[in-house]
């Protein structure tokens, strides 16, 4: 098995950072989704997705997206994507709010970030993750 960084909570390999890069994707996807649904433009497409990104990362990363044991199987994914999930939305509701002159926290957004990033992410992290754990 590869090494771990941050007491054990990030695995050191290849297929760690694609998992990061998969993850980085899916969200822009449904941000971007969300953009075109709306008429934003491709700079508010990449600023959005950017501000979820960062809070997908900043809570992920010390809650172990990317640690041996949420790699283990689906189970261990999907109990971990929810929980990441239902604080970083809010932490990229906030980021939002807190960078974008017109934007406000709303927590109509909010429930539409959390039901559509777990439509999006939970079936990423559940077929890909696990498949993903370092050997």
């Amino acid at each position: 098995m590869a090494g771990t960084i941050m007491a054990g909570r990030v695995a050191i390999h290849r297929r760690t950072a694609w998992l990061l890069v998969g993850d980085l994707v899916v969200i822009a996807l449904f941000v971007g989704l969300g953009e075109l649904r709306h008429g934003g433009a491709v700079i508010d497409w990449t600023v959005t997705a950017s501000e979820f990104a960062l809070a997908w990362l900043v809570v992920g990363i010390p809650l172990g997206a990317y640690g041996p044991s949420a790699l283990q199987s689906a189970r261990r994914s999907a109990g971990r994507t929810l929980l990441i999930w239902a604080v970083a939305a809010p932490v990229g509701v906030a980021i939002r709010s807190l960078l974008e002159p017109l934007a406000t926290f709303s927590f109509v957004f909010l429930a539409v970030m959390l039901g559509t990033g777990l439509v999006f992410l939970l079936p990423w992290r559940v077929l890909v993750a696990p498949r993903f754990l370092p050997e």
